[in-house]
């Protein structure tokens, strides 16, 4: 098996999801990377060339990320999930927004992912503001 680069990677794969949505008729969202892998809770993602430092996207199983490191053929990733639901190939999708994080009392004590999501038992986090 021939060894690509990322760019020859992504464009492979860029054609082939391409051809797939016009078969199934599907309208494809534009500003979308390929999973090229994934190490130590970073994925290295190819094809977000419009991406910004610090924004945050999210994977085609549902995790979510974080822009870490802007290179020239590839995107550093810090995933805000398990490492192993992200595998090579899986699409990662350009949200536009940067990371932000729910604010306010409710959060006292409570014990939260890095998302502000509640991981403890108690009620629901009422939510006074976004930082």
């Amino acid at each position: 098996m021939q060894k690509l680069t990322p760019i020859e990677f992504s464009t492979f794969m860029d054609r082939e999801i391409t051809t797939f949505a016009k078969k199934k008729n599907v309208k494809l969202f534009k500003e979308y990377g390929i999973v090229v892998s994934v190490q130590d809770g970073v994925a290295v993602v190819t094809g977000l060339r419009k991406v910004g430092s610090s924004e945050t996207v999210r994977f085609s199983k549902g995790i979510s990320g974080v822009v870490q490191t802007l290179e020239r053929d590839v995107t550093r990733i810090c995933l805000m999930g398990p490492d192993s639901a992200v595998k090579p190939g899986d699409i990662v999708f350009r949200l536009r927004k940067f990371v932000e994080v729910p604010a306010g009392l409710d959060l006292l004590g409570r014990v939260v992912n890095s998302l502000g999501l509640p991981i403890d038992v108690k009620r629901s986090i009422n939510i006074d503001g976004i930082v």
